[in-house]
């Protein structure tokens, strides 16, 4: 039983070293759709679907992932509150694997690598030094990669987290409050 609301494990120890397999994903599934809506704060998935690639590197223990999601959803617009549908098509999806029997210390692997290269790790003052992505992949549990949870967590990237109509060219305009308001007596204050 998986923790995510869209699961699609691959055993990626059946992947001989060098391969590439291919994979389509269509969560067809309109309940877990609306858990994954729920999750990601959207009204709605209409429609949600992923296409990935992943290489199992020659040294056995690392995987990249590479593809894309699409979706259709519904969110609300932050001025209107009205409904829109929104089309998600986000390419250039890549992520690293590495089996957690594999694990080392990557800083301690970048260190020796600059050591090797005569470059310093240390980052400027002020400054943190970031890792690639193959630097600092994410570990694989009990053998599997979840396809399912990685289009989760790209298709949540992608969302606007402040949509808009397309014919709501107004701005949020400020308005005056009523005598009545309990916000009034603020706004005179405000003003003196």
């Amino acid at each position: 039983m998986s923790d995510y609301e869209w699961s699609y494990p691959v055993e990626v120890e059946t992947l001989k070293q060098g391969q590439v397999k291919h994979f389509e994903l269509n969560c067809e599934d309109a309940d877990i759709r609306a858990e994954v809506a729920e999750r990601l704060g959207v009204t709605d998935i209409l429609s949600f679907s992923a296409a990935y690639d992943i290489e199992a590197k020659s040294d056995g223990c690392r995987f990249l992932v590479t593809g894309g999601v699409r979706a259709r959803l519904v969110q609300e617009c932050v001025n209107t509150l009205d409904p829109i549908e929104t089309l998600i098509e986000e390419g250039g999806v890549e992520s690293w694997f590495v089996r957690d029997d594999a694990v080392i210390s990557f800083t301690a692997r970048k260190s020796r690598q600059a050591q090797k290269e005569g470059e310093s790790m240390d980052a400027a003052p002020g400054e943190v030094k970031m890792l690639e992505e193959e630097d600092a992949p994410e570990m694989i549990k009990d053998g599997v990669i979840d396809l399912g949870e990685l289009s989760v967590q790209f298709l949540a990237l992608s969302i606007n987290p402040f949509p808009r109509k397309d014919d709501d060219s107004q701005p949020f305009e400020y308005r005056e409050f009523s005598k009545d308001s309990p916000f009034a007596s603020l706004a005179e204050l405000k003003n003196k």
